[in-house]
């Protein structure tokens, strides 16, 4: 599944998502280093979440997989959570649908992010927005839990 894709295979997916996704009044578009989508979503009381879409590999079958995922936390080296917090975070992937927390390395720091994995051949446009939308909703009270900022 780590197959790497080349980059007119990611082009061409990611343009599928994106009719996909405004089918139902999704905004996701294609960032301009044409490696992913993005959406910017205002929710309740101003605040804001962005979800990404990332096209990750393929299935031994040949499909291709997607993975949406948002970031609501970033850990600095040697910054930790604390025991109830972990609780918190991993109770999620018991009780949220469409959503799991993972942590994701990056530059020496880690993020933490709700996310998802898809297989495009088989998703549904209602599909893709009953994920972003849960992503969407996950993250952004993570984000309030761990900081109450508002910064992804």
């Amino acid at each position: 599944m780590n197959e790497q894709l080349d980059r007119e295979t990611v082009a061409r997916t990611l343009q599928e998502v994106e009719a996909i996704a405004a089918a139902v009044n999704i905004p996701l578009s294609i960032e301009q280093d044409g490696e992913m989508l993005q959406g910017h979503f205002t929710l309740a009381g101003g605040r804001h979440q962005r979800v990404y879409v990332r096209v990750s590999g393929r299935t031994p079958a040949g499909l291709r997989v997607l993975t949406l995922f948002s970031v609501f936390h970033h850990l600095k080296d040697g910054e930790g959570l604390s025991a109830s917090e972990l609780r918190a975070l991993l109770l999620v992937n018991e009780h949220q649908r469409f959503v799991r927390v993972a942590i994701w390395p990056m530059d020496g720091d880690e993020l933490l992010v709700v996310s998802w994995d898809q297989i495009l051949e088989t998703m549904e446009a209602e599909e893709l927005a009953t994920q972003v939308r849960s992503l969407v909703l996950a993250a952004d009270e993570l984000e309030k839990l761990l900081s109450d900022d508002d910064r992804f």
